[in-house]
């Protein structure tokens, strides 16, 4: 059985698990990263659209408000889910589940969001993509519920252990931030030299390009279920 360490947040881990053991993988956790709520007040009445990037941003904006009539935009069908298991309906998600393809979705409606007032709920370390290249006509007010913190699993001296001896075939990462975490853990630069690295997300590609390190696994689409279907291609 392959084993797949698995960087992203406890919870979240757990979310994915049984998807690897299903298909005969052994996922290994290894929650680099943990996400805590950061303070942040919200008026309804001075949006038309609010913009949900991930789940987690879904979690921390409605642990606190409800919304009564603004309407919803969610990056990826994951993101989407979460936002209608609490009730809401008529979302609006972009084929592409990227920064650039949030971008192009909504450019590509001017005739529809001209004029509109955009709220994007995301952590306080979120890609600035929509923000730095979003053109005069898009209003848009940055709305941060949360952010990503190092954590120390507790399992790190024997995951090293692993890395060292080679017994870790795969490396999964799903953010730009669990790259990062993982890099500060792991700093050592002959075991960095020989990861097999598998990411979801084009922003989580090049975090890990811009490190000098090289991803062997990329799903055409961000999904852990296409990640897995890629990796027993690998395998």
């Amino acid at each position: 059985m392959k084993n797949i360490l698995i960087t992203r947040e406890k919870a979240q881990f757990e979310e994915v698990k049984e998807l690897f053991l299903s298909k005969g993988l052994n996922p290994i956790p290894f929650p680099v990263i943990k996400f805590t709520k950061e303070e942040f007040s919200f008026e309804e009445d001075n949006f038309d659209y609010l913009i949900f990037t991930s789940t987690n941003g879904v979690k921390f904006f409605f642990k606190k408000y409800t919304l009564k009539k603004a309407n919803i935009v969610a990056v990826g069908e994951k993101t989407k889910r979460a936002i209608e298991s609490l009730g809401y309906r008529d979302i609006l998600v972009p084929e592409d589940y990227s920064s650039e393809g949030l971008l192009r979705y909504i450019t590509d409606r001017r005739y529809m969001f001209e004029g509109r007032r955009f709220g994007l709920v995301r952590a306080v370390e979120g890609i600035n993509t929509l923000l730095d290249k979003r053109p005069d006509w898009l209003n848009i007010k940055l709305i941060t519920v949360y952010r990503t913190e190092l954590n120390i699993p507790e399992n790190l001296d024997t995951v090293q252990r692993m890395l060292r001896d080679g017994q870790i075939d795969i490396v999964v990462f799903s953010s730009p931030s669990s790259v990062d975490g993982f890099l500060k853990l792991i700093p050592q630069q002959s075991i960095l030299e020989n990861l097999k690295i598998a990411v979801i997300g084009k922003t989580t590609q090049q975090k890990v390009e811009e490190k000098g390190l090289k991803v062997k696994i990329k799903p055409k689409k961000p999904t852990f279920e296409n990640l897995i279907e890629e990796v027993l291609k690998y395998t």
